[in-house]
Parts: C-alpha cells; sequence; structure tokens
C-alpha cells in the first residue's frame, strides 16, 4: 500500500477518530505505510497529542460541571425578605457565566474545537451541573422529609435538559461567531 506522504497524516488521523469511536482500533497496514513515507514520528505524536486532547476535553467538562455543582449547593439561598439575598444569586451568576466563558475559551482556543463539539462539550458540563443540583434536591427532601417526591424525581431528566439545551444554544453562537472572527482574520492577514 502506497499513501502519499502528504495525505498520510490526514489518512491516519480520520482513520484514528474513526477507530475511535467504532473499536478504539488503527488499520496497522495505514500507519505502516505512514510510517514508510517518512511520517511516523510525527503520526505518532499527532495520535498521542489526540487522545491527550480527547482525555484533557472530557476531564474539563467533568470540572466544570462539578464547578456549576459547587456554586449551586455552596452559595446561600436566603429568604426574599433578606437585603443580602441579590448579591447572593448575582455572585452566582457571575461566577457561573465566568466558568461559562472560560470553558468556551478554552474548547474554543485551546482544544481548538468546532463550534458543534465545543457547544456540546459546554452543554454537557452545564447539564451535569444541572443534574448534581437535581440530586442534592433529592438527597435534601430525603434526609429531611421534606418535598414533592415525584416532582423531584422528575427533576433528575428536566434539570439537565433546562440547562444544558440553552446553554448549547448560547455556547453554539458564541463559538460560531469567535470562529468567523479568527477565519476573518487569517483572511485578512
Amino acid at each position: 500500500m502506497r499513501v502519499p506522504h502528504s495525505n498520510c497524516t490526514t489518512a491516519v488521523m480520520l482513520d484514528l477518530s474513526q477507530g475511535l469511536q467504532a473499536s478504539h482500533q488503527i488499520d496497522p497496514v495505514l500507519l505502516w505505510a505512514c510510517w514508510r513515507a517518512g511520517t511516523a514520528t510525527s503520526t505518532a505524536h499527532q495520535i498521542k497529542h489526540l487522545n491527550a486532547s480527547r482525555t484533557n476535553q472530557w476531564l474539563a467538562v467533568m470540572l466544570f460541571g462539578v464547578v456549576y455543582l459547587a456554586v449551586g449547593v455552596a452559595f446561600p439561598n436566603p429568604s426574599a425578605a433578606d437585603k443580602n439575598q441579590f448579591l447572593w444569586r448575582l455572585a452566582a451568576w457571575v461566577i457561573c457565566a465566568g466558568a461559562f466563558a472560560i470553558h468556551i475559551g478554552l474548547e474554543h482556543f485551546c482544544f481548538q474545537n468546532l463550534a458543534r463539539r465545543t457547544a456540546f462539550h459546554v452543554s454537557v458540563a452545564v447539564a451535569l451541573g444541572g443534574f448534581g443540583l437535581a440530586v442534592a434536591a433529592n438527597v435534601h427532601a430525603h434526609t429531611t422529609g421534606t418535598g414533592n417526591r415525584v416532582l423531584l424525581a422528575l427533576a433528575l431528566g428536566l434539570w439537565p435538559l433546562i440547562t444544558g439545551v440553552p446553554a448549547f444554544l448560547v455556547a453554539f453562537v458564541i463559538a460560531a461567531v469567535l470562529g468567523w472572527l479568527k477565519r476573518d482574520d487569517r483572511s485578512s492577514g
């Protein structure tokens, strides 16, 4: 099998991405052909980088999900009569908005994901935070003997949807605009 030098890395990366989605195996014949073409070192480096990058992306998703959960659980929710209620809620919103923006930036600039993948990862993190809050609400209701069990059970599915779907749409628009600005920057410069 003879693989042109210029197409070798692309072919292995395509094979790798399909292998990671299916059986986690790479075609050894294609890898051998690339090695014969002289691109084995760069191809192996890209494979290692791609695997590390995907692992890091999912670690970031989990980390940001924990941030959203921590803010939701740790920040107090004083009564409406309390003068500080607005400030506590504003602080929680600002921290979550900052985490949201940082996650989009990380996915777009560091991991160099396209808008759809960036939005997917960011929305999964938000949905994980929502699911964690629903679990915390269920645990709280169980330990205190309060709450509507049916509604709390529904919250386990609804809160991730209620938070994740809008997060996907907002993150997609922001990432698409960032990608458009990046392309526009390259074409003018």
